[in-house]
């Protein structure tokens, strides 16, 4: 998730979500459900009745509150439950005040405004694709990652060879939080973190998947837990060799903005690998559910403008943003989040 600091001036919308009969979740896993365009109040009828038009007014007057108090600059409301949205309410603006970095305005929030879901594209994407691969028996929980069929005896190096597809699910795999340097530190190398305004471009793909494999661990495997953005990056080739390897992703499929970078258009280099993940969740669980603005990558015309910013950037990209983690924009572009 994006760290609180940087949710300053110009800093992120969000969305705020309820679904009946279900656990509450936090705010962007509600897109896929007001997906499209001029989605509209939908009255519900329970056991009681049709509720009263007045029926969410409080929870429109406590949106209404944050706002006014700058807890955020808008948001998207919706409740929901098995029959659709019975409610949404957009409220305010993209920024506090700051241009956003496509529209260089600051738009309003409509129920068409689509947000990162940063770290919950663990969740929804990595986790999901998962899931199908173990169910169709691609992917057995306790094989070792440095497996043939996975990642292969390179992924074993520097105490890596215990690790377990079950050790990344569960954050346990040994990562530290964070590599260091990180992949957006000019320390690291990547040719974009020496300009000023780095491109989006995926010129780093090589260096990141090479440091990957040779990245130590802070801890054993399995013995203790620790939140890292790594155990979900190796995840992300797991799925992607095994949809590659067992012709579930074509190279037809992929993602022309992933591999138009590489030499010769060879589609079997490794870290080539992520760009298969992007098309199997697009295919396999995005498309497949007929949630057409739950992507990766989201076309820069005319999605981009649409797209509320996230984070105020005043350390590596030293602007506005839509994605929060500068992991998403070095190793994916615009892929390592989903949006909806």
């Amino acid at each position: 998730m994006c760290p609180k600091e940087r949710w300053a001036a110009g800093a992120p919308a969000l969305i705020v979500f309820v679904w009946l009969g279900a656990s509450c979740l936090s705010s962007v896993t509600t897109a896929a459900l007001f997906v499209g365009e001029g989605t509209k109040w939908k009255s519900w009828s329970s056991s009681s009745g049709v509720y009263p038009s007045n029926t969410w007014d409080k929870v429109t007057a406590v949106l209404e509150e944050a706002k006014k108090n700058a807890t955020f600059p808008g948001c998207v409301a919706a409740v929901g439950n098995e029959s659709g949205l019975i409610y949404t309410q957009p409220l305010g603006s993209f920024t506090y005040g700051d241009p956003d970095p496509v529209s260089h305005t600051n738009p309003p929030m409509t129920p068409d405004t689509m947000f990162d879901l940063a770290s919950l594209t663990k969740v929804l994407a990595t986790t999901t694709a998962s899931m199908i691969l173990y169910q169709r028996g691609h992917l057995d929980l306790d094989m070792k990652v440095s497996d043939p069929e996975l990642l292969g005896p390179d992924f074993a190096r520097n105490g890596k060879e215990a690790i377990t597809v079950r050790n990344l699910l569960l954050h346990n795999a040994g990562f530290p939080p964070d590599p260091k340097p990180n992949y957006w530190d000019v320390a690291f190398g990547c040719p974009q973190t020496a300009q000023y305004y780095p491109k989006e471009d995926f010129s780093c793909q090589a260096m990141i998947y090479a440091a990957l494999l040779n990245q130590s661990l802070q801890y054993s495997p399995g013995t203790k837990y620790i939140y890292s953005d790594l155990s979900m990056i190796t995840m992300m080739h797991v799925v992607g060799t095994l949809a590659r390897d067992h012709g579930y992703v074509e190279p037809s499929d992929l993602n022309v903005e992933c591999v138009h970078h590489q030499p010769n258009s060879s589609h079997s280099l490794p870290y080539l690998t992520q760009c298969y993940y992007e098309a199997f969740v697009r295919r396999r669980v995005a498309e497949y559910l007929g949630l057409q603005q739950l992507l990766f990558l989201p076309p820069r015309s005319p999605t981009w403008a649409l797209t509320a910013p996230t984070w105020n950037d005043t350390v590596y990209r030293h602007q506005v943003m839509q994605v929060c983690r500068p992991y998403a924009h070095l190793i994916l572009e615009r892929m390592q989040h989903m949006y909806l």
